[in-house]
């Protein structure tokens, strides 16, 4: 193999992919996939590309320097990075990687969502993740006809278990699992915002803004949304009627139900439970 680049070691890989028009209009797409193994040349700055970029560390170690910041990566770890942005990594002393450039419908949003709750590197070990980007590497590595549709599944898979991973991480480990806890046993209760704050000690303002920002919801709403899912499954499964059901839900009266449940479902109780899913 002709040496692609300073410091990248003989039996690495890069491919190439131009997006049709369907692919940027409709979904993730990759750009470039690689599978790299480099010495403690190895080395890349830029600042102005249009994608997103993962690497997967698969062994070996780094460092990521990122909008002045930096970080050290090891065996196991995801870089994802917007590569807009000024950013260096490099490895230290030496790494091997498999990484893609992308871009594509929703990925920004993704990488938004993603950093704001995990920064740029993330543990994730040899599990789905570096699977499925050996999947995408193999369907170039094999020249295989790419499908658009099912790359852009590898891709959103991989967006969705990093988001996932991130954000059961944080809750599990943070002071928002007792919380969380305390309503799905609650639920049916009068819980009130002093009660969730007691809990962890926390002011109601930043309880409620760190709440929102963990869980897409305030607290009440998040409380509203328990209830309405588990009289989902009431609706479904048993034979009660709606009064009732509204009342073991939490709620104050059978007319707040059936219009809480509206707004959030677009249909009434009565006619969810008549529903086929």
């Amino acid at each position: 193999m002709r040496n692609i680049k300073k410091g990248v070691m003989e039996g690495s890989e890069i491919y190439f992919h131009t997006p049709s028009g369907l692919e940027k209009s409709m979904f993730l797409y990759p750009l470039s996939v690689g599978h790299f193994y480099c010495n403690h040349r190895y080395e890349t700055s830029r600042i102005g590309l249009d994608n997103y970029l993962i690497i997967y560390i698969k062994n070996g170690k780094g460092l990521l320097i990122y909008e002045g910041k930096t970080t050290y990566v090891k065996k196991g770890e995801i870089i994802f990075i917007n590569c807009n942005r000024p950013h260096t990594y490099k490895s230290d002393p030496d790494w091997e990687s498999v990484w893609m450039h992308f871009n594509g419908t929703g990925a920004k949003q993704y990488y938004d969502i993603i950093e704001e709750k995990m920064g740029n590197v993330s543990y994730v070990g040899e599990g789905m993740i570096y699977q499925v980007l050996m999947s995408i590497l193999k369907t170039f590595r094999d020249n295989e006809p790419m499908n658009e549709a099912i790359m852009s599944c590898y891709i959103q898979r991989i967006l969705a278990e990093l988001y996932q991973n991130t954000c059961n991480a944080k809750r599990n480990s943070g002071i928002l699992f007792d919380v969380l806890q305390y309503i799905q046993e609650n639920y049916n209760k009068n819980i009130s915002l002093d009660d969730l704050c007691n809990l962890v000690h926390l002011s109601p303002y930043y309880f409620c803004r760190m709440f929102k920002k963990e869980m897409g919801y305030a607290p009440y709403e998040y409380i509203i949304v328990v209830r309405i899912n588990m009289a989902k499954r009431l609706l479904k499964k048993t034979n009660k009627t709606i009064k009732e059901i509204a009342f073991e839900t939490g709620f104050n009266s059978e007319a707040n139900f059936i219009r809480t449940f509206k707004v959030y479902t677009n249909m009434t109780p009565g006619i969810f439970k008549k529903t086929d899913f």
